[in-house]
């Protein structure tokens, strides 16, 4: 059972030979590296937990909005993000006087009569509903939009909009080759081990490979989470990655839906999964041998593939296209198209215009507009793409070479019972 050849293994048993690590930081270097803070590159045991390290967003704004307000016309004011949502509606003013805060106190209105009311329901279309006792408290997502002139201006995002992220997934050592500073302990938030920032540096000093502590998440849902976290030491992650033992794949905050996780499944993503059935199609398509229990796994998956795509049709997977390994940009793109797809990617409402295909060595290629390329490489994402799948002899997969493969491999994991 091999890290390198996860269609060996079900999703649950690939993830009890790895360690994950979850990051939505713009990455400019090949390999992981340690924090800032105490250089130890950390991982969790599941990808849940490193997922939620992953922020929701990178701001938000709170302010209410009084439902006895709500047929009141915005007052102009420059400092205000309610302002500038009704600007971005249609409202405009020309402001003769304001306070030493920038709140118009004379003005003449030139544009649309925009309403808290009319600002209210443009957030309810955004997916925001509200709370207290009449939904008036808002916590919105917020993002700079770049304007034409070269300015850019404050706008609110979908609610559902989660920042591109990395899930890094190497091997899982042996326990027994961690030092491990939990000692026996519960976890503790008035003993955060995390700072023991000299007790890890004189561990790897010592030649440790990796240090176990105890550790805490920030679940929105679940509030602060006890998890163990193993670390590393950036050597140890150059290591690995020089030798091939670092996957990483696009990856969004994600988070418990519903109590406290009580299976392993609990604590494999949406993010994980896709991967996992990507590598797994791609082995069958391959001819590799892929055992009867992993294609269960992903039965329900591939029903749903199946049931939109058939016969000759290809058969599309997910894969990352990922910005530390793209080549060279071209000369000559169009940099107002880049920034309107670095906007649009960044708040996930791109639409993929282009076509990829995965050769047999699992080289990514890419038909399309050169400026996607470059809006994904300025800002050091890892996006995820629909690909076509090519097979040894260069032909693209279709869904019916898929079913005839599974319908092999099953017929091969049968074992003859019967007596002679």
């Amino acid at each position: 059972m091999s890290f390198e050849q996860p269609w060996l293994l079900t999703p649950v048993q690939f993830s009890e030979i790895a360690l994950f690590h979850g990051s939505c930081e713009a990455w400019r270097t090949p390999e992981p590296i340690g924090g800032g803070y105490d250089e130890v590159f950390w991982t969790a045991e599941d990808p849940l937990t490193a997922q939620i390290y992953i922020p929701t967003w990178h701001g938000e704004m709170l302010f209410s909005i009084d439902e006895y307000r709500l047929a009141e016309s915005i007052i102009p004011d420059t400092s205000s993000f309610l302002w500038g949502i009704a600007e971005q509606l249609g409202a405009r003013a020309v402001i003769h006087r304001s306070d030493a805060l920038g709140r118009a106190e004379s003005w003449s209105s030139t544009g649309k009569d925009i309403t808290y009311g009319d600002i209210k329901a443009h957030l309810h279309s955004l997916g925001y509903t509200g709370a207290g006792y009449s939904n008036e408290n808002f916590r919105v997502k917020d993002a700079y939009k770049a304007q034409p002139d070269g300015s850019k201006i404050k706008v609110p995002i979908p609610a559902e909009t989660f920042p591109l992220g990395r899930l890094v997934m190497i091997p899982r050592p042996p326990q027994q080759d961690d030092i491990d500073f939990r000692e026996g302990r519960d976890p503790d938030l008035t003993e955060k081990q995390y700072h023991m920032i000299d007790r890890f540096q004189a561990a790897f000093a010592q030649g440790a490979q990796s240090i176990r502590i105890n550790d805490f998440c920030q679940s929105p849902y679940m509030g602060n989470v006890g998890h163990t976290s193993i670390g590393f030491h950036s050597d140890t992650m150059k290591s690995l990655s020089d030798a091939g033992l670092v996957r990483i794949i696009p990856a969004t905050h994600r988070d418990f839906t519903g109590g406290w996780s009580k299976y392993p499944d609990d604590f494999l993503t949406e993010d994980f999964l896709q991967w996992h059935f990507s590598e797994t199609v791609r082995a069958i398509a391959l001819g590799r041998e892929v055992p009867a229990e992993v294609i269960d796994a992903h039965q329900v998956r591939l029903d749903h593939v199946l049931a939109t795509a058939q016969g000759e049709d290809p058969f599309l997977i997910i894969v990352g296209l990922d910005s530390l390994r793209l080549p060279q940009p071209v000369a000559g793109l169009n940099e107002a198209r880049i920034a309107e797809l670095t906007w649009e990617i960044e708040t996930n409402s791109w639409q993929q215009a282009g076509s990829f295909s995965v050769n047999s060595l699992g080289g990514l290629h890419y038909c399309g507009e050169p400026e996607f390329i470059e809006a994904v490489r300025q800002k050091g994402y890892c996006v995820p793409v629909k690909a076509t799948m090519l097979n040894s002899d260069g032909h693209t997969v279709t869904c019916a070479m898929i079913t005839e493969a599974i319908a092999l491999a099953h017929e091969l994991d049968v074992v003859d019972l019967s007596y002679p």
